[in-house]
């Protein structure tokens, strides 16, 4: 059940699916807003995960809680700008993360490594590509403790990952490019955010990466490790 304040009664609705590297989002696309509040019910089969839920209403997305019962379906509570205050007061506990959009992803750059050889890469601008790499980093959740496996790993096939961003204000607040690590060990898969404190090509240039590094672990699926490589085949 998906609840979206000021969503009911509206010029138009949308529904659908968003494929990305990293996750799957069921899309609900609503156009125009009046005081009606709007309820829907959204079944979905998945031998995986179940996918994100992505809501935009006029075309700015809007922030969800997300309420697992004992049954299913899942139950998204969606706050909208305009019952930010009626809903702070009422539950004390939501909010509502105004974004700004100082920087926007403009390039996106795949290398594969082998042996510590890179021997390919693949640069991608396509807007939904682009869109869908980055909600999909973000909508990853990162590991509190550091992986095991991941001390001292040695570092010889992988993917690197850069997004490149354009800044739309001249007053960018983040650096123009954010890093990642793609490894796989011992039957997981990770996604490793270079943080502020470290550099990438130190990193590379050692050869392995420790607990020590300034870095965010997000666990990811096979599938989503295997597309990296299937990626390259279809440009191939």
């Amino acid at each position: 059940m998906i609840y979206v304040p000021g969503g009911g009664d509206v010029d138009r609705r949308g529904f659908g699916y968003s494929t990305g590297l990293f996750s799957t989002a069921f899309k609900l696309e609503l156009e125009g807003t009046n005081d009606q509040d709007g309820l829907y019910c959204v079944m979905t089969t998945s031998k995986k995960a179940a996918p994100q839920l992505r809501v935009t209403l006029n075309g700015k997305r809007l922030e969800d809680e997300i309420t697992v019962v004992d049954f299913n379906p899942t139950l998204y509570t969606i706050a909208s700008e305009s019952d930010y205050s009626m809903l702070t007061n009422a539950a004390g506990d939501l909010y509502l993360e105004q974004l700004e959009k100082e920087m926007e992803p403009d390039l996106v750059a795949i290398t594969v490594v082998e042996d510590g050889q890179g021997v390919a890469t693949g640069e991608f601008d396509a807007p939904d590509f682009l869109l869908n790499t980055v909600t999909g980093i973000h909508e990853l959740h990162y590991l509190e403790e550091y992986p095991f496996s991941l001390e001292n790993f040695q570092l010889s096939d992988y993917f690197t990952l850069s997004v490149h961003y354009a800044d739309t204000t001249g007053e960018a607040h983040y650096e123009d490019t954010s890093n990642y690590l793609i490894v796989e060990t011992e039957s997981a898969w990770y996604l490793i955010e270079i943080g502020p404190n470290s550099v990438i090509e130190k990193i590379l240039e050692e050869g392995q990466i420790t607990s020590r590094d300034d870095v965010l672990v997000y666990e990811i699926s096979e599938d989503a490790y295997s597309e990296l490589a299937n990626l390259f085949d279809k440009t191939t």
